[in-house]
């Protein structure tokens, strides 16, 4: 277990104070979530009809493409 002294909590109350002064003023910038492209999903999902993968006994997974 760590011992903490008086000088790692005046680290985290500084780094506290500067987040907080941080969000307060606008700096930090929102991260947007990226989606992908509808064409990317529909090549996708086409792929993914279009795909068959079958186990066979005597040479294992086969993968065949149905287009």
């Amino acid at each position: 277990m760590k011992n903490y002294d008086h000088f790692d909590f005046e680290e985290l109350t500084h780094e506290e104070d500067s987040l907080k002064q941080k969000l307060s003023t606008g700096k930090m910038q929102e991260q947007k979530a990226h989606s992908p492209k509808s064409t990317t999903l529909k090549s996708i999902l086409d792929y993914s009809k279009a795909l068959s993968v079958r186990e066979l006994n005597s040479l294992g997974p086969i993968e065949q493409l149905l287009n």
